[in-house]
């Protein structure tokens, strides 16, 4: 699915997660959750300062 987000919106950033990682992400694996929201946080505040 993530797959088909970035081949329709090919400018938006995705994050991948492990593929053994099911419907409950943040239960599954809540340090790689936490890794992935904080590179997006990163990734957003350097997005907004670039557009300063």
């Amino acid at each position: 699915m993530a797959n088909r987000f970035l081949n329709s919106f090919p400018l938006k950033p995705v994050y991948f997660l492990s593929e053994l990682i099911g419907h409950w992400p943040q239960i599954e694996s809540p340090e790689e959750v936490c890794a992935a929201y904080y590179q997006f946080k990163k990734d957003l505040e350097h997005s907004n300062e670039t557009r300063k």
